[in-house]
Order: C-alpha cells, then structure tokens, then sequence
C-alpha cells in the first residue's frame, strides 16, 4: 500500500482545522487565553502548568463579574419579577453558565496534559476537577436559589413550598420526594403543557421507580399513577434524573422554617371564628396551614405563588367580594402594606 505524508498531513490538518473551527472551541479558545492572562496576574504567578484549585475558583468569581442574571436579595423588593432593576442587586453568572464554564476548564487542563481528575492527597491533577470547584458550583445553585434568581433570556424562574401536615410528616422520606415531584408539577401544570420536562430529584427509589413505572412500595406506585395521569393529561414527556443531595440546591430550603409562615393557635382562631366568622377565604396562607371552617375542612385560601390548593396567588392581587368573608394573618413585615390596601381598596376591616 502506497501514500503521500503530505496528504495525510493535509487531511490532519482539515480535520484540525474544523475541530477549530466550532462555536465550542472558539470560546474554549478564548477562555484559555483569559485564564492564562488571568494566572500571570497572580502573586506569585501561576500558568496552567501549576495552577491550583483555589486559583481556578477565584477565576470563577472574577468571571462571574461578568454575568446576566441578577441576584435579588430576600428583602429586595424586585425579588421573583421577571428583568434588570436599578436596586443595587448584583448581576452574575447563571448557575447553568458557571457548570458549563468550569467543564470548559477541565477540558482545557486535560488538554493541557493536567487528567481529568485531582488528587486532593497529592495535589496533582485537573485543579479545575477537584471537590473545591464542586462546592464553588453548589454554592452558586444555593444563592441563586435561596434568593430567587430572574435568568435574563433564559426563561422564567418559578419557587414554590410547602411544609408537611400532620398526615405527612412522618412518612419515609421516600414517599416525601415523591409527593413533593407530584405537587410541583401540580403547581405548573399549565406551564406544562405539550412540554418536555425533566426533574432532579435526590432519591433513587422515586427516580427508579418512575423510570421503571414500579416500585416495591404500594404507595409510591399510587403516587407515580398520579404523576402519570397529570402528564398524560397535560401532554407532558416527563423524565427524571438523580441528584446528590450535596448538589441539590432546593435541599437546604426543605430544611429551614421561615417565620413569615407563622399561624395563630387553634384555640384562638376558634374564638376568632365565634366573634368575627365564619370566614370564608385566607388571605395569607400555605396549603400546610389554612385556616380550618366549622367542620374541619380548609376554607379558600391566597397563598405566596402556586401550591395544589391555592385559591389565588397574591392577596393584594385578587379581587374582593363583598358576599365572602375574608381573615388575614399577614407575615409581621407586611402588617403596614396590608393596612394600606384596606384603605386604598376601601375594605372594611374588624
């Protein structure tokens, strides 16, 4: 078999040529020089040869300098509304852009000669791999969800929580996050619609048993049958995926109480209800914690964004009749707004 060096070369080079030539290498190309440029500036400098875990991560705050997606603060008054605001919030980097510009970064020390893996013992490897950059990254999913993040040109954001009641609290966590995956595709059920959507989830058993449609447990089945229904109904293509608890930005938020979610005693709404009742609708309430009717059965309630039994999402957003009773039991910092908007609407208040 005979060949031409030259026209292997010249093929090798074709092929090189339009590897470069991707969108995907373009901007690999460019963030290598930018993290190059940005090692030599260190004290003492550093090349991609010899740079550290905490070298990469403070590149990844000096880039998130540069994002779009504006961080709210939990009293910003902005926060959940979609846009820019001149309320002195920052703009950073998306979590979806931090991911994707770190594993831009493993590749360009794997490329450099750097593995794909870092040794935490040794100190060697892919620093941009390492458990340092891993937590930087849960960070940023953890901010971002905690303050509810408005992604510019990448979609709308929507939160949404709940705490258990007495018949749920004590349930397998299991049948928790399954119940948890069936509420909130409740709550964006319209959003849904003729949709592909995936979920992470951070149990195996419900991941396995939707993926398997079966579960050893009788509950979970039922609850999966559900889920099913809903997004045959809705003509949703569901599909779910783990993730570590580590990595699950909504896990620390399942594990903190919030005093703006507070309710009066049992013995005093009774009293509330002889003096002032029957009311018929709450104001300001979760589906956890509705206040109860004579009966025993949760009256009509607004709460903060869509649950399963909400009513209507933001009290000073709804239209008032003069035939329903309303109570209110306001979050303490919304005392004086609540006031207002008795006035301004021309309620009347006992």
């Amino acid at each position: 078999m005979s060949f031409r060096e030259e026209e292997l070369n010249d093929r090798i080079l074709e092929l090189d040529s339009l590897l470069q030539s991707t969108k995907y290498s373009k901007q690999k190309l460019v963030l290598q020089k930018s993290i190059v440029s940005f090692l030599s500036d260190l004290n003492p400098q550093k090349s991609l040869n010899d740079a550290l875990p905490s070298d990469i991560r403070k590149f990844l705050v000096y880039k998130d300098d540069s994002g779009k997606t504006q961080i709210h603060k939990a009293q910003c008054k902005n926060r959940g509304v979609k846009g820019k605001f001149q309320c002195g919030c920052p703009l950073r980097l998306s979590a979806g852009s931090v991911d994707s510009l770190i594993g831009q970064l493993r590749a360009i020390f794997r490329d450099h000669g750097r593995g794909t893996d870092w040794n935490d013992m040794l100190g060697l490897g892919n620093p941009a791999a390492s458990s340092i950059i891993k937590k930087y990254l849960s960070a940023i999913k953890l901010e971002q969800s905690m303050a509810a993040a408005i992604f510019n040109n990448e979609g709308v954001r929507h939160d949404f929580s709940d705490y258990w009641n007495v018949e749920t609290k004590d349930l397998p966590i299991m049948i928790k996050e399954a119940l948890a995956l069936k509420n909130a595709l409740i709550c964006i059920k319209t959003l849904i619609i003729n949709k592909r959507v995936t979920a992470e989830v951070d149990n195996q058993a419900v991941v396995y048993a939707w993926n398997n449609q079966y579960s050893k447990n009788n509950l979970i089945n039922e609850i999966m049958k559900e889920i099913f229904q809903l997004t045959f109904q809705q003509n949703c293509n569901l599909s779910l995926s783990y993730i570590h608890t580590s990595e699950n930005p909504s896990d620390y938020l399942s594990r903190v109480y919030s005093k703006s979610d507070a309710s009066i005693s049992k013995r005093t709404w009774i009293y509330i209800q002889q003096k002032f009742g029957p009311h018929s609708v709450d104001m300001f309430s979760l589906d956890s914690n509705a206040m109860l009717d004579n009966e025993g059965f949760e009256i009509s309630h607004f709460t903060p964004y869509k649950t399963p039994l909400s009513s209507g999402v933001d009290a000073f957003a709804q239209i008032y009749k003069s035939s329903e009773i309303y109570y209110a039991f306001p979050p303490f910092c919304l005392i004086s707004a609540v006031v207002k908007f008795i006035i301004q609407e021309k309620l009347h208040a006992l």
